[in-house]
Formats: structure tokens, C-alpha cells, sequence
């Protein structure tokens, strides 16, 4: 798995009370399956592109979008599943 560690650095900014903590979200995305995990990581908190990731993780420019749709509509599940 390629991850950065970018995110590891972020601490909860202010978040309007409706929308999601960066903690939660940080919670939800380590539950996705790995392959979704660090095509999310690397698009949101690296901000490669679709083929930088492609490249990087040895696929296509669609599987990682793919992928990352996937993951985000496991994320927008969760969350909503919280409110």
C-alpha cells in the first residue's frame, strides 16, 4: 500500500456543526477496504491525479477513479448513516 502519511498531520479545524468532523471522516475512510483506502488518500490528502495513482499503485487511470468512487460512496453511507 502506498500512503504518505499525509494524513497524520491534520488536526480537527472548525467544521460547521452539520457536516462531519475531520476525525470521523478519518475513522470511516480506515474502514474501507484497502485497495479504496489509498486511492482515497492519495487523491484527497496527496491530491495526485487519477493517472499519478494509476502509475503509482501499478493500474489504470479508470480503476483509480473507479475505485475512489466506490470509496466515496461507502464514506457519504457512513456518514449519513451518523447524522
Amino acid at each position: 500500500m502506498i500512503l504518505s502519511g499525509a494524513a497524520s498531520g491534520f488536526s480537527a479545524a472548525f467544521v460547521a456543526p452539520e457536516e462531519p468532523s475531520l476525525a470521523m471522516l478519518l475513522s470511516q475512510i480506515e474502514k474501507l477496504p484497502a485497495e479504496q483506502k489509498e486511492i482515497v488518500f492519495l487523491k484527497v490528502f496527496d491530491g495526485l491525479t487519477f493517472k499519478e495513482i494509476g502509475s503509482a499503485c501499478g493500474i489504470s487511470a479508470n480503476t483509480a477513479a473507479s475505485r475512489y468512487r466506490y470509496g466515496l460512496a461507502k464514506l457519504r453511507q457512513a456518514v449519513e448513516g451518523k447524522r
